[in-house]
């Protein structure tokens, strides 16, 4: 669980390393074809494999958390569903930040090819950029909030984690004292054992010297009567 919770927590700083690249990305879209700025195509290109590179990473970890999951027993099938259910929740939140991404890109380049036209898309009318600016601080915030909510979670998730590792030793102690309490019934039984044991032998040793005695007397009645019956 603790390995779960170590590549979480990485995944959630991928995630915001995303978030922040990708409202750099929309930035540096809106330099290109400008008149007062001067683009850098080559820190678009930069930024473009940056992100691709941090999906690459993220996607990983998620593999990485699902194959921690698997491996869990049974035991914790509590947990487990949790920890399912954040990760299907990652998986959704990683998709959608591609697909802002994979928007961004396409967008950039039709930008890019209508320049080169010498055709105009709006992109730098005022309203439109007014427009832009709001649905990019809506998106930075819904991922901000998405990130609250997934440290929320982690630090849930540890809070739970460390109950179920008290529970864990208290059970640990509880079973290593009935195994030494078993041990020691153990020993009385063993002892108990060989003092019947030694008992029985007694009582047929005694009952053997009765049946000797018994014969004796039997035999010296019969000598006896032969005795006086010959006398």
């Amino acid at each position: 669980m603790d390995s779960f919770l170590s590549l979480e927590s990485v995944y959630g700083a991928g995630t915001a390393e995303i978030t922040a690249k990708l409202a750099s990305m929309l930035r540096e879209h809106e330099q290109v074809g400008h008149p007062d700025d001067d683009p850098d195509e080559g820190r678009w290109s930069k930024l473009v494999k940056e992100i691709e590179s941090h999906f690459e990473e993220n996607e990983d970890i998620l593999e990485q958390m699902e194959l921690e999951i698997r491996s869990w027993s049974q035991e914790l099938q509590s947990e487990k569903q949790k920890a399912d259910h954040r990760l299907q929740s990652y998986k959704v939140e990683l998709q959608r930040l591609k697909k802002e991404f994979l928007k961004g890109v396409r967008h950039h380049q039709r930008t890019q090819e209508r320049g080169q036209l010498g055709l105009s898309d709006g992109s730098h009318d005022p309203e439109n950029q007014k427009q832009g600016l709001l649905d990019n601080t809506e998106t930075l915030e819904r991922s901000s909030r998405k990130l609250r909510q997934g440290h929320g979670l982690l630090a849930e998730t540890e809070s739970i984690g460390a109950s179920i590792l008290n529970d864990l030793t208290d059970q640990r102690e509880t079973i290593q004292r009935s195994r030494s309490k078993l041990r020691d019934t153990q020993d009385d039984l063993h002892s108990s054992s060989r003092i019947l044991t030694k008992m029985l032998m007694r009582i047929i040793q005694n009952k053997a010297v009765l049946f000797g005695l018994a014969f004796l007397i039997f035999l010296l009645f019969v000598i006896s009567i032969f005795y006086f019956l010959g006398s």
